[in-house]
């Protein structure tokens, strides 16, 4: 009779702020069931008291932690230094790599796919675009499925809420603030406003489906600023509504968009409400939605 021997998964974290301390104490719950171990935590103040279960060592030294031979990375720093040289880094020692920072991807993708190519070792990263919707992943195991010609969709929570409230007779700033309040938008909600954050994701979809580096900053992108509360009405005179859309179409050349677009009511995208997320990908095969929470 075979055993079945039980691995443990050792896990590396690069940052511990409030995802970092979320996943230790995942990992501390679910101990008994999935043999995870944090086996420590790259941190700019290890002095400083955190909210977790468990204590890792916490080191500002992260050649050091990658000497501990993690079987995982997990890299939750945020932005693309020290988080672009560190994943790099990890690589090249063969250690496989989750980032859910599409900052991070979008701008240095390539090179990161190629550490990973030569190493041979996974890099993931499904909850970099559309967290809570599972088919990034999905797609890397099937390339037939995945080849399509274009995408439209919404992939930012925070100014799908405000533009639903708009449509529902809520003035901009008034669902801004209620968007603030309720944890959906940022102190500080530029990037979201600006389409930035859309633009990045954006980026990593046209890396995952057209195989194209496009910086975010090529991308032609509108923020939700520009969009008045009379706009907001005449959509809905219209018989439609207005969305925070990223569209791109490779077909030929490639073309690519982000900004508040009229979604005529009869279209899949025009139900997308609140912090929905989702995607159309048009392909040889018919179209495939995919919807849900956007984190």
């Amino acid at each position: 009779m075979s055993t079945c021997v039980e691995t443990s998964i050792d896990i590396a974290l690069l940052g511990c702020g409030n995802v970092g301390a979320a996943l230790a104490r995942l990992a501390a719950r679910e101990a008994d069931h999935t043999p995870f171990t944090i086996l420590g935590a790259l941190v700019r103040d290890p002095a400083r008291a955190r909210d977790v279960p468990i204590a890792p060592p916490f080191t500002t030294d992260p050649d050091g932690l990658l000497e501990l031979a993690p079987s995982v990375v997990v890299e939750l720093l945020g932005g693309t230094e020290p988080a672009r040289q560190l994943v790099v880094r990890a690589l090249e020692r063969r250690v496989p790599v989750v980032t859910a920072n599409k900052t991070l991807l979008a701008r240095h993708g390539a090179e990161l796919r190629e550490a990973a190519t030569r190493a041979q070792v996974p890099l993931l990263y499904e909850a970099a675009v559309l967290a809570g919707v599972p088919f990034l992943g999905t797609f890397a195991r099937r390339p037939y499925a995945a080849d399509a010609s274009s995408l439209t969709g919404i992939a930012n929570g925070t100014s799908n809420f405000i533009l639903t409230r708009a449509r529902d007779g809520e003035r901009v700033a008034a669902a801004l603030a209620e968007a603030q309040r309720r944890g959906y938008a940022e102190p500080d909600p530029h990037s979201d406003l600006a389409g930035i954050d859309a633009a990045e994701k954006l980026a990593v979809l046209l890396q995952h489906f057209a195989s194209a580096d496009v910086h975010p900053d090529a991308i032609e992108t509108v923020g939700i600023e520009s969009v008045t509360d009379l706009q907001a009405a005449h959509a809905g005179a219209l018989g439609g509504v207005i969305k925070p859309i990223i569209h791109a179409d490779w077909t030929a050349r490639l073309e690519a968009f982000v900004g508040p677009a009229f979604v005529p009511g009869a279209h899949a995208l025009a139900r997308v409400d609140d912090v929905e997320n989702a995607l159309l990908l048009h392909t040889a095969r018919g179209r495939l939605l995919f919807q849900g929470p956007g984190a």
